[in-house]
């Protein structure tokens, strides 16, 4: 007895999107068709006009339109920002040396020399630490635009049926939630953009060279900079995560995207429990 074949997990994402042009075009014309109806008026008329006008531009351009904003976003974040979670190694080894160098440029002691041995090999678990954290969190990103590119084509696919909403008085606000939605989808890496600013500040605190000092404050710096460099570690894997959920939902509902972020971190932290 041979088995079935499994179907193709291969979707034409394409097809999908021309299929849905007929039915596109119905949704348009009936909401034009209402709106004339309801208001006869030569202003109410205009205005239903260029509407379906602009619906029809916006569809017959929105793979385009879409793909066009999602490669200034990601310009903008990896190329002006240099805000990409995977970086994240780059820029604490960079401060470390950067950090190193000035140290080493003051006039060193022999106490200091003596107390240099130790620290670094204090240094060596702090960087060992942030390069753990920033694989997964590389990893985590990987998976993150692996899947932002699965939910735009899928996305795009549909864009036909939701688009055509836009032009319903009954249903246009699901129209308009598939469109925020979509933009929050594209817009995800302003979430890591928005996550680098606690980064930087962290690895600040974490590349502190205070804590070379062999007196009591030296060891307090160093107690300092373990737990920014744990700190740090926690909020690169959990930020990469949350991040994306965040300027998402901030743009579909409105909310502040700090809170948003935080919140959102604190709850996989919970979750994790």
């Amino acid at each position: 007895m041979s088995l079935p074949a499994l179907p193709d997990p291969l979707i034409d994402y394409a097809s999908v999107f021309r299929t849905l042009m007929p039915v596109n075009a119905l949704l348009i014309l009936g909401g034009f068709i209402a709106t004339v109806s309801r208001h006869r008026a030569p202003e109410a008329v205009l205005h239903a006009l260029v509407g379906a006008a602009l619906a029809v531009t916006l569809v017959t351009n929105f793979a385009p339109l879409a793909d066009s904003a999602q490669d200034a976003v990601e310009n903008l974040v990896t190329n002006v920002l240099h805000a990409r979670p995977a970086d994240v190694a780059d820029k604490y080894l960079t401060a470390l040396q950067t950090a190193i160098a000035a140290q080493s440029a003051e006039s060193p002691t022999i106490l200091g020399t003596l107390w240099r041995v130790p620290m670094l090999l204090f240094e060596g678990v702090l960087v060992a630490i942030v390069l753990f954290a920033a694989l997964v969190a590389a990893i985590v990103f990987f998976l993150a635009y692996v899947l932002q590119k699965l939910l735009l084509e899928m996305g795009y696919a549909l864009a036909p049926l939701f688009l055509g909403f836009l032009g319903i008085n009954a249903v246009r606000s699901i129209g308009v939630q598939y469109l925020l939605g979509l933009a929050g989808i594209i817009l995800w890496p302003l979430g890591w953009a928005v996550a680098s600013l606690v980064t930087d500040r962290l690895i600040d605190y974490a590349t502190d060279q205070n804590f070379m000092t062999p007196s009591a404050t030296g060891l307090a710096y160093a107690l300092r900079n373990l737990l920014a460099s744990l700190m740090l570690a926690v909020w690169v894997i959990i930020s990469t995560v949350a991040a994306p959920l965040a300027i998402q939902r901030a743009l579909s509902h409105g909310v502040q995207i700090g809170n948003q972020l935080i919140g959102g971190s604190t709850t996989l932290l919970a979750t994790r429990k």
